[in-house]
């Protein structure tokens, strides 16, 4: 079985939408991490789980250390950088024992900012988790944003249950992405 690393956003929620369309069997993990915008994240994974009618496994990973470099402010330039974040996620994913493969949305966009969403790092999480029979899979890497966007509309993907914003403000994306 493929376990999607289901965020909530747009990427991760594209994701659903293709293992749907090859007809595979997938199941999908949110990760509370303290985020700023997890309560946002939580319902926007679940609600796009059960549009797909698959399980959600909901992980807690308990350090709010985590989202200090996520809290810069809301229309500040730069990286908003966790370093080993998708390691760390994809661990954690792979204590699910039905898994034989993980998928998470890195993006050609990511490249530049996250370090963790390159090629390279793809193919060594993957080496890395051949020891446990997991394959690490990005099946958006070599697609832009705007690809992205195009393939979630040609597959349907109900973006409308979506949530990409790393700093809500009072219930609402801020609108600076």
């Amino acid at each position: 079985m493929i376990g999607i690393l289901l965020s909530g956003g747009v990427d991760s929620a594209c994701l659903m939408g293709l293992a749907r369309h090859r007809g595979l069997d997938f199941c999908a993990i949110y990760i509370n991490w303290h985020q700023p915008s997890y309560f946002f994240e939580d319902i926007a994974s679940d609600n796009i789980a059960a549009y797909y009618n698959v399980k959600r496994h909901a992980l807690w990973f308990p350090s709010a250390e985590l989202k200090k470099p996520m809290q810069t402010g809301a229309g500040v330039s730069g990286p908003r950088f966790v370093r080993a974040r998708n390691m760390l996620f994809l661990s954690m994913a792979a204590t699910i024992p039905e898994l034989t493969e993980l998928w998470y949305g890195a993006c050609k966009d990511d490249w530049e900012d996250y370090s963790d969403c390159t090629p390279e790092f793809v193919a060594k999480a993957n080496a890395a988790m051949e020891v446990y029979g997991i394959k690490v899979t990005a099946p958006l890497l070599m697609m832009d944003k705007e690809a992205i966007r195009e393939v979630s509309r040609d597959l349907q993907v109900p973006l409308h249950l979506a949530w990409s914003c790393y700093e809500p403000r009072q219930g609402q994306a801020c609108g600076t992405c």
